[in-house]
């Protein structure tokens, strides 16, 4: 009669454990957020959050237009982390060469990164250049 119990009871706790153990194993989902993206004093300034992992590696790409006039633009690579960059030039923060901007530029990120099954997913940020 106690085996009766007994190993029913074994059985669901060790059932139990072992989805705990599944979950811990299956990998956790990879995101990236854009937090922010701010242009000031001469400076741009961006924000990311990453959930699923400590860094996420990404492709980014920047332009910066003038009404229908392409200014500068670039890409690359990087890794990103939760928090936010270094204050950037224009020049740095775009990957090339970048006159002096005005009120009324626009600014346009794009950063692509893959996730755990191998998705790739698009994010973009846009601002206005209110003060040069």
């Amino acid at each position: 009669m106690k085996d009766l119990i007994f190993y029913p009871v074994i059985g669901v706790i060790m059932l139990a454990s072992g989805a705990e153990v599944l979950d811990a194993l299956r990998p956790q989902h990879i995101s990236m957020t854009a937090v922010a993206l701010e242009y000031e004093d001469g400076r741009f300034f961006q924000e990311h959050r990453v959930t699923g992992a400590d860094r996420l590696r990404a492709e980014w790409a920047a332009r910066i237009t003038r009404g229908d006039e392409y200014l500068c633009g670039g890409g690359g690579a990087g890794t990103y982390a939760n928090g936010g960059s270094a204050r950037m030039t224009p020049t740095v923060w775009a990957g090339s060469e970048c006159p002096e901007l005005q009120a009324g530029d626009v600014a346009e990120a794009t950063w692509e990164y893959v996730d755990e099954n191998n998705v790739r997913h698009r994010i973009s940020a846009t601002i206005e250049i209110d003060t040069p």
